[in-house]
């Protein structure tokens, strides 16, 4: 609704004229508005238009009457009707800028009737000739048919042709000019009618599509904004303003850019859009007016007219904070799942991997107690150390995969991997177990030094090497070797073992996974997860080559210290 001034209270604070002003809003609601689906967007619609026909009747009947009142001097009371009507114009303004428009509209048509006979009782002339200023009774009609209803436009036809058809009753007027004359008015209002009931119809079809447009808008459980191809907001319904904490007439004074909380994302979408690519759902974080960061997802599409030619970027945003709790949920309770199943699996093979060791030095301490015999003594000594060995090597990997997962960094120094090599197989050959055990070194000289934690890197080599013992035939020997290419060290172990089949794999890095079901091989199924584990934390990589019944090689490639110190 327009409301230029505000003199609509003022009115309303005298009695008498807000008395006459609901009587005539009263009668007017009921005879005066066009029926539609939406009254107050055809009387909206309504206003604006009879406030721009006042804006153009106010100099043109400016320049009428002083043509008419130069053209009449004689005429004694041309000034009075000159200041009558624009005291009718000036009140019709009052009216229609204070959103009494119907009461404006009809103030206007009758001001009309009564210039026009008005004219034709003061003015000077045959009758006949100022007859002819009836014809001006038409732009009543049209009027009508343009402000007001069919039903109020026939009203002021049928007015307008009785007019007329007075004129018939009076004395020296031919009655075949009369006739004329309203045989041209009927003609005139005929078309005039027919027209308007298709304008109705055609605005009330207009206004119907914008109700249901903007029940949509506003009804639909998404955020819905209509954005310039700049990035700049021009509409919102109320679920975008809910959404963000803004009030709609807030949103469109902001850009896209503004309400993103990744504003170069969300700018490198809407380039995308306005060359024409289709960009399927996505997901963005929107800040709203509190600060906090909602998660939504986007469907935007560019809008074009009938000519083909872009008109704005709508863009339907969806709230899904809901969702990514429930996924975040879904997330902890698989995790929580693997950690019982980690620790189901951590009990079970703990249990068996202790439960041997100690039924063995349970059994040797016993038989021990028994026998004098030294011989005998010494050997169940050694089976009862080499198991309490067995079980401080498991603590030992244990203790390993705890430090690994903890995440603390880990301190690289420049390290010679030959020596490390050395010094690790020098220690493992002191093992109760391998002591019989034979591992070849082919470890060239001028290797690159590496950046490395010899504590970490040197438990990596022993599983690997250990691996390749623990599952190659006592006989079989296992070769170990060091090498570079391309700026990388490579560590290389080799065996003639039982090797790995394609199925198995994918999963001989997974934490507790052992292809030795049946546990005839001591171990926790822990030794490749703390070599991968290793290997990534000093940024290399790790290959297998394996063929079943051949033989198994482990290969892993460290970057040298130049390499490191360049990254």
């Amino acid at each position: 609704m327009i409301n230029k001034f505000a003199v609509h209270q003022n009115l309303y604070t005298m009695p008498f004229i807000a008395t006459i002003l609901n009587k005539w809003r009263s009668f007017w609601d009921t005879y005066g508005r066009a029926g539609s689906a939406s009254q107050s967007e055809t009387y909206a619609r309504q206003t604006d238009l009879l406030c721009n026909i006042l804006k153009l009747l106010w100099p043109g009947t400016l320049l009428i009457l002083l043509f008419w009142l130069v053209s009449n001097p004689e005429l004694s009371t041309a000034p009075i009707i000159a200041l009558s009507i624009f005291s009718i114009l000036a009140i019709v303004h009052l009216l229609a800028y204070t959103n009494h428009t119907h009461t404006a509209t009809i103030a206007l048509i009758s001001s009309i009737f009564f210039v026009v006979n008005s004219v034709i009782l003061i003015t000077n002339g045959s009758i006949v000739s100022r007859m002819m200023i009836l014809n001006a009774l038409i732009v009543a009609v049209l009027l009508a048919s343009l402000l007001l209803s069919t039903k109020a436009t026939l009203i002021v036809a049928s007015l307008c042709s009785l007019n007329f058809a007075v004129f018939f009753f009076v004395p020296d007027v031919p009655a075949r000019v009369v006739f004329a004359l309203l045989t041209f008015s009927a003609s005139a209002s005929t078309i005039i009618v027919a027209i308007a009931l298709v304008y109705h119809r055609f605005i009330n079809q207009i206004t119907l599509d914008d109700v249901r447009y903007r029940a949509l808008f506003e009804q639909t459980h998404d955020a819905v904004f209509i954005l310039t191809l700049e990035g700049q907001h021009v509409a919102a319904n109320r679920r975008a303003a809910d959404l963000l904490g803004y009030t709609t007439e807030e949103i469109q004074n902001l850009s896209v850019k503004e309400l993103s909380a990744e504003p170069q994302s969300s700018e490198q979408a809407r380039q995308r859009i306005l060359h024409g690519e289709h960009i399927p759902q996505y997901e963005r974080l929107f800040r709203k007016k509190n600060g906090d960061v909602v998660p939504v997802e986007i469907t935007a599409e560019l809008v074009y007219d009938e000519n083909g030619r872009p008109l704005h970027i709508q863009s339907v945003v969806r709230d899904i904070s809901q969702r990514k709790q429930a996924e975040q949920q879904a997330r902890e309770l698989t995790l929580e799942q693997e950690r019982v199943r980690l620790l189901t699996q951590f009990i079970t093979n703990t249990s068996h991997e202790f439960r041997t060791p100690l039924s063995v030095i349970s059994t040797s301490l016993y038989l021990l107690a028994q026998t004098n015999d030294p011989e005998k003594r010494q050997k169940y000594a050694h089976r009862a150390d080499t198991q309490i060995w067995r079980i401080n090597r498991l603590l030992e990997m244990l203790l390993l995969m705890s430090q690994l997962d903890s995440d603390t960094p880990v301190d690289l120094a420049p390290t010679n991997l030959n020596t490390l090599i050395k010094n690790t197989v020098s220690k493992m050959m002191e093992q109760p177990d391998l002591r019989c055990r034979t591992i070849q070194l082919h470890l060239p000289p001028n290797l690159p030094d590496i950046h490395a934690s010899d504590e970490f890197l040197a438990a990596a080599i022993k599983q690997l090497i250990d691996n390749a013992l623990r599952y190659s035939p006592d006989n079989c020997s296992v070769g170990v070797r060091t090498f570079q290419q391309n700026g990388w060290v490579i560590f290389e172990t080799c065996d003639d073992g039982i090797g790995i089949s394609e199925e198995i794999m994918p999963r001989i890095f997974e934490r507790f996974w052992r292809q030795d079901v049946a546990h005839s091989t001591p171990g926790f199924g822990l030794g490749l997860s703390i070599v991968q584990q290793v290997v990534n934390q000093h940024h290399g990589r790790i290959e297998v080559e394996s063929t079943p019944d051949q033989g198994s090689v482990f290969r892993i490639w460290l970057p040298t210290a130049n390499m490191e110190s360049q990254r």
